[in-house]
């Protein structure tokens, strides 16, 4: 459309001589315009392209983490795509959510859902999607909890983060090393991450210390 705007007006200013002055640069402001059009265009199908292949790439890795051909799961790659759309992460760092997350157990089907509320625990704490998809799922997996109780861990990490002096990248450093043996001796993550905000807002140490205190106390 810019093109043909841009030759309509060199061909207007051809026919009526030196009149059109003023319409001399408005051509070749447009035809130049058109010209950065195009080579936009080709570094945006580069990139497109560029993309393309690295979601290839990391899809058929997650295809074979579930032990289907990629061939038979096209339900999921459009869920996954559908899912980046309205999302503020980047596809790789989607992709490589989804492979965590399903590398530490969470059935392919529930993946996404999961993924969503790490998401936006993710960004509440600003920390990075891959390291909080981790965090959750571990979690999760430590205290025996169904993948529907996402939002609800979410929510926990969240609150410790607000009432103690953590933060989330802290938490998901050290959460492993306290959340199987909380999960042993019967107490539940609501307890644990109420305990790691007392400590850390009213004694003002830090999470790792807070971690190896109740550890021991544990």
């Amino acid at each position: 459309a810019v093109s043909s705007v841009g030759k309509n007006l060199q061909s207007l200013e051809n026919s009526v001589g030196s009149v059109t002055g003023p319409l001399a640069d408005i051509t070749g402001g447009i035809l130049k315009l058109d010209a950065a059009l195009v080579a936009a265009a080709v570094g945006l199908t580069a990139y497109g392209i560029s993309v393309a292949d690295n979601f290839g790439t990391s899809f058929a890795e997650i295809a074979t983490l579930i032990g289907q051909p990629a061939s038979s799961l096209g339900e999921f790659k459009e869920q996954i795509q559908a899912y980046a759309e309205g999302s503020s992460s980047s596809f790789q760092e989607i992709t490589d959510a989804t492979y965590n997350a399903i590398s530490a157990g969470v059935d392919y089907s529930d993946s996404l859902s999961v993924i969503e509320q790490a998401e936006k625990l993710s960004i509440a704490g600003r920390a990075d999607l891959g390291i909080t998809t981790k965090a959750l799922v571990s979690t999760m997996n430590a205290f025996g909890a169904e993948m529907s109780e996402a939002e609800a861990y979410s929510d926990i990490f969240f609150t410790t983060v607000q009432k103690g002096q953590t933060t989330l990248p802290e938490l998901a450093d050290s959460i492993g090393k306290v959340a199987p043996l909380a999960a042993q001796a019967g107490l539940s993550f609501d307890e644990l991450g109420a305990a790691v905000a007392a400590i850390t807002a009213g004694a003002g140490v830090s999470t790792t210390e807070a971690m190896t205190s109740l550890q021991g106390a544990i």
